[in-house]
């Protein structure tokens, strides 16, 4: 599991934590979200702190027009049109299932610049050291949830370099070019 920081306008991510809005959808996929990965969400302005995550369940990786019609089947999910003008003109976008969203103590934008940390433009997939410090900060135990479900902590990846790398081209806009 792979903790991910994501920036969410606060109205969709207020959603999501009182169970209205049940996928998130991204045009930007610079890092696939799997399943399991935990999500943590910086409300942008005028929240600008960290107010919540969910863990990642199903993700759907495909065309526009295709995550259109998953969600559509899916019934009442909390996705609506203003979502779908979101992914219009992208070759690839995700949607990411939402899975126990919960809040969490908030971490605001200013504690964020003291840690060295910058909200990414859409998301991030966190190297472990900044993720513990992040979890800490938000006093999420991943060890020991509210259902006492036993270890679930973060899982090395084979390489941070590379989810930094990503990082850094999200935060430059090198990576969410519109199809031309």
């Amino acid at each position: 599991m792979r903790v991910i920081l994501l920036s969410i306008k606060p109205k969709y991510g207020f959603a999501i934590l009182e169970g209205r809005k049940k996928y998130e959808l991204r045009k930007c996929v610079n890092v696939r979200v799997m399943p399991g990965d935990l999500i943590i969400m910086y409300f942008s302005s005028p929240v600008k702190a960290i107010v919540g995550y969910f863990k990642a369940g199903k993700v759907f990786l495909a065309s526009p027009e295709e995550i259109k019609n998953i969600i559509s089947r899916l019934g009442d999910v909390g996705v609506d049109e203003e979502d779908f003008t979101y992914i219009d003109g992208f070759r690839k976008v995700m949607a990411i299932e939402v899975v126990e969203p919960r809040r969490c103590r908030e971490v605001p934008l200013s504690r964020l610049r003291e840690l060295n940390l910058r909200p990414p433009i859409s998301y991030i997939a966190l190297s472990e050291d900044i993720a513990q410090i992040l979890l800490k900060e938000c006093g999420i135990d991943l060890r020991h949830d509210e259902r006492g479900q036993g270890d679930r902590g973060v899982v090395k990846e084979k390489s941070y370099t590379d989810m930094a790398e990503s990082s850094e081209k999200v935060s430059r806009g090198e990576v969410c070019k519109k199809r031309v």
